[in-house]
């Protein structure tokens, strides 16, 4: 399962609380089939009723590894870590304003552990402290997280590889974001000398190429065809410094 994080919640009569434990699915579905079962009238025999001991049996169990007792202190924890008060836990998500209910977005997605998360500029509407909680709860994340992010100081905190795309291509590094500029800026350097040493290949070769046919009247050097050009970076195609938040 993965969980994609781009935009707020929309906002209706559910309290905040309410909203984030509705983002795991599937716990939702069993207590509510629990709950169907519980309010029943029964069958009309036994063995109508002894399914449905069996049924709730087996629900019960599902819930309890789904850690369905814990569910609602969970998703308190987690909001109160983004800023809200128990007071705030309890108003419906619709009086909220759009930066809280941004958060709240956030909640839920941090609350069903997905196997993958992808998160949009996660620290915009957060303040310092929930800026602080988060990265504290992200760093402990076990799972895939995948952020797009221009604070600096929360990718130096969270993540441990960087993934950049240039001309087309994603370039892999290790380590956080400082790692990657410093790592990068050397692979520029290295790309560049490449560069410079093709490019005198390349003149050596058509000098060579020119004296072969005025002497011989032979054709311009093969040679040429063998030299792969190398990639150059440019002094304008450097990375834009981004100054901590």
């Amino acid at each position: 399962m993965f969980f994609w994080l781009n935009k707020r919640w929309v906002g209706d009569d559910r309290s905040a609380l309410q909203a984030v434990v509705s983002a795991n699915e599937e716990l939702v579905k069993l207590r509510q089939e629990v709950s169907d079962l519980q309010n029943s009238d029964g069958g009309q025999d036994e063995n109508d009723d002894d399914d449905a001991g069996e049924r709730l049996a087996e629900l019960y169990e599902k819930l309890q590894l789904l850690g369905s007792d814990a569910a609602e202190a969970q998703a308190s924890k987690i909001l109160a870590g983004l800023g809200f008060t128990k007071d705030m836990q309890a108003r419906p998500t619709c009086s909220f304003s759009g930066g809280w209910r941004m958060r709240i977005s956030l909640a839920r997605a941090l609350f069903v552990q997905p196997t993958l998360l992808l998160l949009d500029e996660p620290t915009n509407h957060l303040d310092l402290r929930a800026v602080l909680w988060l990265e504290e709860y992200l760093c402990r994340w076990k799972k895939t997280l995948v952020v797009v992010s221009h604070d600096r100081d929360f990718l130096n905190s969270v993540c441990n590889e960087i993934i950049h795309l240039h001309d087309f291509r994603l370039h892999f590094y290790r380590g956080n974001f400082d790692d990657f500029e410093s790592g990068y800026e050397q692979r520029r350097k290295e790309m560049n000398k490449k560069f410079e040493i093709y490019d005198k290949q390349v003149k050596a070769a058509k000098r060579s190429g020119s004296r072969a046919q005025t002497r011989e009247g032979e054709r311009p050097s093969k040679n040429l065809l063998l030299l792969r050009k190398p990639q150059r970076t440019s002094p304008r195609e450097r990375l834009m410094r981004m100054s901590p938040c």
